[in-house]
């Protein structure tokens, strides 16, 4: 649900939100002798893809930054090591496996 979510959303910014902005351009006000040419979809498609993927690297490394620091609090004050010991749940000891483990 999520990952549709996400999907629909990044298509919606990536195409279109720039076919129903375009129409209004032509209404802006630019001072006399200021000639702007319009970008292409195809230039806006490639602007707002590079903005995506940014905050994509950064969102996921944000999470994996936030998931080690809720790993450091939770341990640090029961004296537990971060390094050596694996993850499993806190109520009832449960092995977590690796594959489980990741942020998102």
């Amino acid at each position: 649900m999520i990952v549709t979510a996400a999907a629909l959303g990044s298509l919606v910014y990536l195409i279109a939100w720039p076919m129903l902005t375009s129409p209004f351009a032509p209404v802006v006000d630019r001072p006399a002798g200021f000639v702007v040419e319009e970008p292409t979809y195809g230039e806006l498609f490639r602007a707002r893809l590079g903005k995506l993927m940014v905050f994509g690297f950064f969102s996921y490394f944000g999470a994996c930054f936030g998931s080690f620091l809720n790993v450091v609090a939770a341990s640090a004050p029961k004296g537990e090591s971060i390094v050596t010991r694996s993850s499993s749940c806190p109520r009832c000891g449960t092995p977590i496996r690796t594959r489980d483990n990741w942020p998102l």
